[in-house]
């Protein structure tokens, strides 16, 4: 009988013994796996911090103003500007000029005549540049030949007693973003306003194509904003009754 209760106990302490070195194996996984985690993020950041390229914070765009029935009151769009970096020299600009002739883009180039008044500038190509081109003037954008500016512009629908009631936009200086100045804009700029998309960009593996994709998805959009059927749009007089 008393064997039987020091093997009960032996086979007790057993079972503790195992029980610990399970814990204590898998406390130390556990810190291995959370300090390989933090070396990786670290290496991650440290990664990017090197690599060549940059930050680029893209504004949004601001919501839609929508009438009970579903007319489209105010919307956004983003505009695209293109420029040629016009080289100091005549030969180098008369090359590049050949090259921009080559991408079949929607622009009027300045003559071979004019480019001597021209070099060392920046000079517009397109005020209104469609994105769908984007892709043609790749090669030279992405060597910097071309450049491309991007401006937030609201629109109206055409029926001008509404506008009143509407209100008006501006850009924020700091943030890029439209922000609601009066009327309706302003009531509802908390859902209107858009948000600031931040990517990180390296010229070597991200390339411009990647970038014009998210230039213009939805991402960072302000929400649409529904009025209520009540809500009048007719414009207000000043004059007596």
């Amino acid at each position: 009988m008393q064997q039987d209760s020091e093997n009960s106990r032996t086979v007790q302490s057993s079972v503790r013994l195992r029980i610990w070195l399970l814990l204590f194996a898998m406390t130390a996984l556990t810190v291995v796996l959370i300090a390989k985690a933090a070396f990786l993020a670290w290496q991650g950041s440290r990664n990017m911090a090197q690599a060549p390229g940059e930050q680029l914070l893209i504004p949004g765009l601001r919501g839609r103003i929508i009438s009970h029935d579903g007319e489209v009151l105010a919307w956004s769009e983003r505009r695209l500007s293109l420029y040629w970096r016009v080289p100091h020299l005549f030969d180098e600009a008369y090359a590049q000029r050949l090259e921009i002739l080559t991408l079949n883009l929607p622009i009027t180039l300045p003559g071979p005549a004019f480019l001597v008044d021209l070099l060392g500038q920046s000079v517009t190509l397109a005020k209104d540049f469609p994105p769908s081109a984007l892709e043609n003037a790749l090669p030279l954008l992405e060597s910097e030949v071309l450049y491309v500016e991007m401006r937030l512009q609201r629109y109206y629908s055409t029926d001008n007693s509404q506008h009143h009631k509407l209100g008006e936009v501006a850009i924020d200086a700091e943030s890029g973003l439209e922000m609601g100045l009066s009327g309706l804009e302003m009531q509802y700029e908390r859902q209107l306003r858009a948000s600031l998309m931040r990517f990180a960009f390296s010229q070597k593996d991200g390339k411009f194509s990647r970038l014009f994709n998210r230039l213009f998805s939805d991402s960072g959009n302000g929400d649409d904003v529904t009025l209520p059927a009540h809500t009048c749009l007719d414009v207000e007089t000043d004059e007596a009754p």
